[in-house]
């Protein structure tokens, strides 16, 4: 690990969540911490360090295990019996660094003028009163509310047979992708699908096109109709098409946003201030109204909430939801597209 970052950094910062969430009312008697990690190294030391944090101040926590940024996420908002959680994660970082990404029950991110200073203060003072009551660790697993979900929003039975590929970049895609995919008429080829935190092939990262070599070689070995590229934590994803061309992050948004507005007509959508033109051109032809949104996660959810927007993109390749608790979902984003491609949406409509 890089830095300060230490066992002993994650129990505090286990205690100083909990510490906030009850000074900012946003823990109720009886609500448990979701505490969940991807593949690092790194990452099981420091979840039981941050568990035994959350336990020392008197509160329970659910225990998801190996998992994706976005099923941590839902099981932080699906759920009303959690308060929030910590997920041990450096996304798409390389090998020796990990973090954590601090999330309230509501799925708003904890992050700069939310929180963040806050529990910042609380971990450097490390000025924690015993508790009475020592919290318990109890096992969980969320998968199967996440995938309904996503087949509440997107029909598996209506999706046109594809050939795809996708390129895990042994991140955490093997947690949720292989069992949403079984139900779906595609053919799959998975390239570095088992999770393993030294990124022995690539660095995880969609943006980086130099990461999508083998990705692109592989969509035209296989003849696939179109190839997938997801990030460490998998909350992001690429696209590249049946000739192994990279779509640009811009393309990426304004093609979800245009099956997104097949479900919510006349729908407000966001798109951050790095964006190209055209996707506020190709989502305002087809009948939403659009806003332009600052960068980065916590502000944009925040946004959405604010403006009641259905759904925002952002050049990262983060792809929000409203009818996902405005979360980011490379899961329902690869759905999206399926359904895009079923529906005979022509590419040259956004040319």
């Amino acid at each position: 690990m890089r830095g300060d970052l230490s066992e002993e950094l994650a129990y505090r910062i286990g205690r100083a969540f909990v510490a906030y969430l009850r000074s900012s009312s946003n823990l109720h008697e009886d609500q448990s911490i979701v505490v969940g990690r991807d593949m690092r190294e790194s990452g099981p030391a420091l979840a039981v360090a941050v568990m035994k944090g959350i336990q020392d101040e008197g509160v329970n926590v659910t225990d998801i295990g190996l998992t994706s940024t976005p099923l941590f996420n839902f099981a932080c908002a699906n759920f009303p019996e959690h308060a929030g959680g910590i997920m041990v994660t450096a996304s798409h970082n390389p090998a020796e660094y990990n973090g954590f990404k601090l999330t309230l029950g509501s799925g708003l991110p904890i992050g700069r003028g939310n929180g963040m200073e806050a529990v910042r203060d609380l971990t450097e003072q490390n000025d924690f009163v015993n508790q009475e009551k020592h919290g318990e660790i109890q096992a969980r697993d969320v998968f199967p509310e996440y995938q309904q979900r996503i087949f509440e929003l997107v029909e598996p039975g209506a999706v046109k047979p594809l050939k795809i590929v996708i390129d895990a970049g042994n991140g955490m895609a093997d947690v949720t992708f292989p069992k949403i995919l079984q139900h779906l008429p595609v053919t799959t080829t998975f390239l570095f699908l088992e999770p393993d935190g030294r990124f022995p092939n690539h660095e995880a990262n969609p943006l980086k096109i130099e990461t999508l070599k083998a990705l692109q070689k592989k969509v035209v070995e296989t003849g696939s109709d179109l190839g997938f590229a997801l990030d460490g934590d998998a909350d992001r994803i690429g696209l590249v098409d049946e000739k192994g061309s990279v779509v640009p992050a811009s393309m990426v948004g304004a093609l979800v946003g245009l099956e997104v507005l097949r479900a919510h007509p006349k729908a407000h959508m966001l798109f951050d201030l790095r964006s190209s033109a055209i996707v506020k051109e190709v989502w305002e032809r087809a009948g939403a109204s659009t806003e332009m949104c600052m960068v980065g996660h916590a502000l944009i959810k925040k946004m959405m909430a604010v403006k009641k927007a259905d759904f925002a993109s952002e050049l990262s390749m983060h792809l929000y939801y409203a009818d996902l608790f405005n979360l980011e979902s490379s899961d329902l984003s690869l759905c999206m597209f399926y359904n895009y491609f079923r529906a005979m949406v022509a590419p040259s409509a956004i040319s």
